[in-house]
């Protein structure tokens, strides 16, 4: 996991990924991240190809994926309340 960081609405958490399998299989796990029911970006995405081997090993991905959080205090998110809570 990288750094988070923080902007006035959300926090991206970016997470460096290496992924090794057959181009399909390689293809069929960027589609699931993309169907995630969050927020979540591929970026700097790197394939490198094997000419020799095992045809389930013939593709390695590289990418960062970065999820998003909200913001405490955001419109969609009540903000934290300090001090007792009244009744």
């Amino acid at each position: 996991p990288g750094d988070p960081k923080p902007s006035t609405y959300f926090t991206e958490n970016p997470v460096q990924v290496t992924v090794t399998g057959g181009y399909h299989r390689a293809g069929s796990f960027l589609g699931e991240i993309a169907d995630l029911s969050r927020l979540v970006n591929v970026s700097q995405l790197k394939l490198k190809g094997f000419d020799k081997g095992d045809l389930d090993e013939s593709v390695q991905a590289d990418f960062v994926a970065t999820a998003y959080t909200l913001a405490e205090g955001t419109p969609n998110e009540p903000a934290k309340q300090s001090g007792p809570v009244a009744k």
